[in-house]
């Protein structure tokens, strides 16, 4: 659930608003039966209604909506649009649709439950060629020099403030993901393509995959940064890549366990998955290095991931356990 001002962040960005205004006036025909997965505020629901869409199914399981509803009768849209007040993945249409629109991506797509419901309401709800918003998603990773991002995701763990051992908290951080703003210059490795989200065809909602590099000049490193680049519609495109202008959605830093040395002719390779587990994903990188000056000398993997950076409790542990009942106490 996002606040308010959130929202209006999202609104307020013109290159992510505007590229989704052009994507519904292309695809949108008049008479078309729209579907707005995450409709928030309302914005492409209202956007759909003015380039033609004869009815709008708005989802969402927000208190937003009734804003949205309000908004909607000022504009005279209220008997053109049904808001309901679900997730998709639980609600139903009385007809088919001819468009489904969503962002409910962060600055990844596997993000929550959003591929879940877009799955979900394709299967359900898309008529028969149907147009989904965005039709498709790429997903990039490059490998980063950038020692000031690096000592900034660490913060005060990497060292010992007030000469306190701080080294548990060191692990949690080196195992999370972190949002950042990188220039082009700042990738020591090139971008390379992890993977492709058809939403025409799309199955799991789960990642896995490895890219590997050969180095070509000395280097240091300091992890890997992800970012998409999506076609919301034949001709129009959205991206946050790295020297792109900025989005309100940034790059995704994961850091590296110690910094490395490369030099040319080494070989780097990443291996990256995903896994929704309940509402969010677990992320997983291991990345191994070889070195051109000692090849007979390969150094162990680095293996991470999100779930060594999260607390959780015994309790929680146990109540996520397939076989748990509940007792009353």
């Amino acid at each position: 659930m996002y606040s308010l001002a959130a929202y209006g962040r999202m609104v307020a960005d013109n290159i992510r608003t505007d590229a989704y205004a052009q994507a519904l006036k292309q695809e949108i025909k008049a008479g078309d039966v729209v579907v707005d997965i995450g409709t928030g505020p309302g914005i492409l629901a209202f956007l759909a209604c003015r380039f033609g869409a004869r009815r709008v199914y708005a989802f969402e399981p927000s208190g937003v909506i009734e804003l949205a509803k309000e908004i909607a009768a000022a504009n005279g849209l209220a008997d053109r649009i049904e808001f309901i007040p679900k997730i998709s993945t639980e609600g139903s249409l009385p007809e088919p649709a001819n468009v489904i629109v969503s962002d409910i991506h962060g600055i990844l797509p596997f993000f929550r439950q959003g591929l879940v419901s877009t799955i979900d309401a394709r299967e359900r709800f898309l008529a028969p060629h149907g147009r989904m918003i965005p039709a498709y998603e790429t997903l990039w990773i490059a490998g980063v020099r950038a020692p000031e991002i690096y000592q900034q995701q660490l913060g005060p763990w990497n060292s010992r403030p007030y000469d306190l051992d701080t080294s548990a908290a060191h692990v949690r951080r080196i195992n999370s993901i972190d949002q950042c703003w990188l220039t082009t210059d700042q990738l020591f490795l090139e971008p390379r393509c992890l993977a492709t989200l058809d939403y025409k065809t799309l199955k799991q909602t789960n990642l896995d995959a490895t890219v590997s590099w050969t180095v070509d000049h000395a280097s240091q490193g300091h992890g890997v940064v992800l970012w998409f680049d999506s076609v919301l519609a034949e001709g129009i495109t959205l991206t946050n890549r790295p020297g792109a202008p900025r989005l309100i959605y940034r790059q995704a830093f994961f850091p590296w366990l110690e910094t490395l040395n490369v030099c040319s002719g080494d070989t780097i390779s990443v291996t990256v998955s995903a896994r929704l587990v309940g509402e969010e994903y677990v992320w997983r990188w291991d990345t191994q290095h070889g070195s051109k000056n000692s090849p007979n000398s390969a150094k162990p993997p680095l293996r991470q991931s999100t779930f060594f950076g999260t607390d959780f409790s015994l309790a929680e542990l146990r109540s996520s356990a397939l076989r748990f009942q509940p007792k009353l106490n």
